[in-house]
């Protein structure tokens, strides 16, 4: 049996040891490089976009066009732009900011459909121009659309409000 003479093997482990130290060593600087050579290239990207599009004070002038100061008409297209109408948020329609003020007057421009049962909330239609759209109240318990009625003339009375049958024509 032959035994390993350590006296021939000077600095073979310590050898292997920093041949591994430096593959790690190489390796981290070449990540390390890559990584500062995009966030260099990224800096330098967005100062030519910056260059070539921006105008000091400029974003003022875009918010401003953005801001809607007219409190008349403002387009109501979804149940939740319904049910902001007069509480005095901020709502983004069509890319305008419109200020859902109580004293303002909305148009409706998309007919809705409101489930009576999970999600009725009433608003004040007394400031809200139709222009041909309703708004549906649909009654789970019997599948049937209602409109607001007034209480000589109902189908259906619910938390308080009257509502009389209405054929939807238009909804798919």
């Amino acid at each position: 049996m032959e035994t390993v003479k350590t006296k021939n093997q000077k600095g073979a482990i310590s050898m292997f040891v920093l041949m591994a130290m430096l593959f790690f060593l190489v390796t981290v600087v070449g990540i390390y490089t890559i990584g500062s050579k995009r966030a260099q290239t990224q800096t330098e990207s967005v100062q030519l976009v910056k260059e070539k599009y921006y105008t000091e004070g400029e974003e003022n002038t875009i918010f401003e066009q953005r801001v809607s100061n007219s409190t008349t008409n403002i387009p109501i297209y979804t149940k939740e732009q319904l049910w902001s109408m007069g509480s005095g948020k901020e709502v983004e329609i069509e890319g305008v900011i419109y200020h859902f003020a109580a004293s303002a007057t909305y148009e409706l421009k998309n007919d809705i459909v409101v489930n009576i049962e999970a999600d009725m909330k009433m608003v004040n239609e007394a400031n809200l121009t139709k222009n041909g759209y309703e708004i549906y109240y649909y009654n789970v318990e019997n599948n049937q659309y209602y409109n607001l009625a007034s209480s000589e003339e109902y189908d259906l009375q619910k938390d308080g409000y009257y509502f009389k049958r209405k054929e939807m024509q238009s909804f798919i």
